[in-house]
């Protein structure tokens, strides 16, 4: 992601298709142990349905790190 704007539009998009298709948090913050949430059960998504987010040219690339 070219910045960290374009990388929260992009996670909020998919966040949305995912609660639209039915899928609810998976872990709330009481279940986890820093107090996070996990945000669906990934055994169950696939990255197809996800396709490219509305506004951008292609699907993002995975971080590799630097």
């Amino acid at each position: 992601m070219p910045t960290g704007d374009d990388a929260l539009s992009v996670d909020q998009t998919i966040l949305r298709r995912l609660r639209a298709a039915g899928h609810g948090i998976f872990f709330t913050a009481d279940q986890t142990p820093n107090g996070w949430t996990e945000t669906f059960d990934a055994t169950r998504v696939t990255s197809a349905p996800c396709g490219t987010p509305s506004g951008h040219t292609k699907p993002p690339r995975p971080y590799l790190g630097p």
